[in-house]
């Protein structure tokens, strides 16, 4: 008798630990949502996409001398950054047309490795930083390349997010993106590692 008591003294308080952290696990994924790091001086700052207050947060950058020149992901937001009073010899551009996060770190690590540059300010949304770091974590060298990244928004996704409408429906929508990059960096890992590839294939991640 005094065994399966304490098998379940022991047991209610696995339980009770594990509900704590699943609460605030639940509490605090906005927190983890919204990574954001001090600025220092950089090679250039990168903008993400072609959201308006990713531009105005790139802008804000360089006139504050973090860095000398503007790569924007899209061709087209070249001009809302030029708009703004960034020189245009200062303003560099991708294609874009990405389909995923990914595809579009891909490009700009590349082009950071044909420009030789060995920093950048990687500006996007807050909600968005989380799968951003973690995207170009797995493409760059720590070592080689220095990354800081800078969330576009001061407050981010609110630690109450399940208490408002639009911060729900911004957790719900990145959440599930976020399981499928683990999945996808899994799988392209094992890729990697069985068939001796030099570089991950696009196409089989669409986060």
């Amino acid at each position: 008798m005094a065994v399966r008591y304490k098998k379940n003294v022991i047991l209610l308080v696995c339980m009770v630990f594990l509900f704590a952290g699943g609460l605030w696990g639940f509490s605090s994924v906005g927190d983890r949502l919204s990574l954001s790091e001090e600025p220092r001086r950089s090679d250039i700052v990168i903008c993400l996409n072609a959201g308006d207050a990713r531009v105005q947060k790139a802008v804000e950058l360089y006139r504050q001398g973090y860095a000398d020149k503007i790569l924007v992901t899209y061709v087209n937001t070249r001009e809302k950054v030029i708009k703004r009073g960034v020189r245009k010899q200062d303003v560099l551009s991708l294609q874009g047309g990405y389909n995923s996060t990914f595809e579009e770190a891909m490009d700009v690590v590349r082009f950071m490795g044909r420009e030789n540059l060995q920093s950048a300010i990687i500006v996007s949304d807050p909600y968005h930083m989380y799968r951003a770091q973690r995207t170009y974590g797995h493409l760059t060298d720590a070592d080689a390349i220095d990354l800081t990244y800078i969330a576009s928004g001061a407050t981010g996704v609110k630690k109450n997010w399940w208490k408002d409408t639009t911060e729900r429906r911004t957790v719900l929508r990145e959440i599930p993106k976020i399981f499928y990059y683990w999945i996808a960096m899994v799988y392209w890992e094992f890729v990697m590692t069985h068939n001796g590839l030099s570089q991950p294939s696009c196409g089989i991640i669409g986060f």
